[in-house]
């Protein structure tokens, strides 16, 4: 609902009627639903990492002969899936709200590239954080402060300056699209935050496994 209310507010630009074009869309979608997502992903961790000491089965569960990265890796799938239904549901929005709108270049090339080329691997480090502290601390409510916590330390860090994706957990570097010459001399930066990033997550996915 946030993200149908929203994307049509893409149909007026400071004042001027213009277009629903996709990169306007999608631009949107993003601010509407990565808070959401990000959301998603820090309970869900919370609860997939906690389930069997809640309900005091965890010493059971521990005896089975189940290796400990197995468990790890289910979780991160499961919460991996989520986030691609999650996104997959945005894109439909933003196509249902352009076609409402009266248009329909739709532009699907660039929905999967700026959800599941660039956001989705932006989430996964998230859920990997979100995992990793869910599983370094000793209380569920603790991880989800110190998950909170990093998204409010991008905030504060960028009050003093510290605007650089190297200093930003999570953080893709800045690009802009144009439908001239799409992400242009953007790409390698695009890239190379993504693989910054995901390699960082992945070594906290591997102590979690440990």
């Amino acid at each position: 609902v946030l993200c149908v209310s929203n994307a049509r507010q893409t149909s007026r630009f400071d004042d001027t009627a213009v277009w629903p074009v996709t990169y306007l869309m999608l631009n949107v979608l993003q601010g509407s639903a990565t808070l959401f997502l990000i959301v998603i992903a820090t309970l869900y961790a919370g609860e997939v990492v906690w389930r069997e000491r809640d309900v005091k089965f965890e010493q059971i569960h521990d005896a089975l002969p189940v290796p400990g990265w197995a468990n790890f890796v289910s979780q991160f799938f499961a919460l991996s899936a989520v986030q691609l239904v999650l996104l997959a549901v945005v894109m439909l929005c933003g196509i249902g709200v352009q076609a409402s709108l009266g248009y329909y270049h739709f532009e699907l090339p660039h929905y999967f590239k700026e959800l599941f080329g660039i956001v989705f691997p932006n989430m996964l480090c998230y859920v990997l954080f979100a995992l990793f502290f869910q599983t370094m601390v000793s209380n569920k409510f603790a991880g989800h402060g110190l998950v909170i916590g990093i998204n409010v330390l991008g905030i504060i860090l960028q009050r003093f300056s510290f605007e650089s994706s190297l200093y930003q957990p999570g953080a893709v570097a800045a690009y802009t699209y144009s439908d001239m010459n799409g992400y242009g001399h953007f790409v390698p930066a695009i890239f190379w935050s993504l693989i910054y990033w995901s390699a960082f997550s992945g070594m906290l996915g591997v102590v979690i496994g440990r």
